[in-house]
């Protein structure tokens, strides 16, 4: 799962699995949800939401926004298995209430991360100030989401290439 490989239906088939495809999930603008794509027999490379590293052949950019999932988004999730992740997009989508697992904390190579509008809850756990080469992060729009003055402080402290914080 770490790899996107040639080999079809291995991707996200378990990732895909754990969520409904529901359109009052993502926003009205939102007008051609990239789940249409998702077919089982077809490579995932192919769907427009993976980006691949050429040489490796890691999943380094996995962009979900807008791709109307609907449903809990567990810290033993698949999603969770691509650790070579640089960008993750997850905005527009309703995890209905899902806290922000620590489990993003382990993505040390990402750079860009979008949770904007997803229905997120509770408290930014303190390991996403792990994350040393973050440069953008949108938490906006998560009404009931947290961030404790000290974990700011160690965003704030740690985060040293970040550009953006939304």
């Amino acid at each position: 799962m770490g790899t996107v490989g040639s080999r079809p239906r291995s991707c996200f088939a378990p990732f895909q699995k754990s969520f409904s495809i529901n359109s009052s999930a993502s926003r009205e603008d939102c007008q051609c949800p990239k789940t249409e794509s998702w077919k089982e027999d077809t490579d995932c490379c192919s769907w427009g939401v993976v980006t691949s590293d050429m040489r490796t052949g890691h999943a380094i950019g996995l962009d979900l926004g807008c791709s109307m999932l609907h449903g809990t988004l567990n810290s033993n999730s698949t999603l969770f298995f691509l650790g070579h992740l640089q960008k993750l997009d997850l905005s527009h989508n309703n995890f209905d209430r899902s806290p922000v697992s620590s489990q993003f904390g382990q993505f040390l190579h990402l750079t860009h991360l979008n949770l904007n509008s997803s229905n997120f809850v509770g408290e930014v756990p303190s390991k996403i100030s792990h994350l040393s080469r973050m440069v953008s992060l949108d938490l906006s729009y998560n009404s009931e989401l947290m961030v404790e003055p000290i974990a700011f402080h160690k965003l704030a402290q740690n985060l040293t290439q970040l550009r953006e914080l939304h």
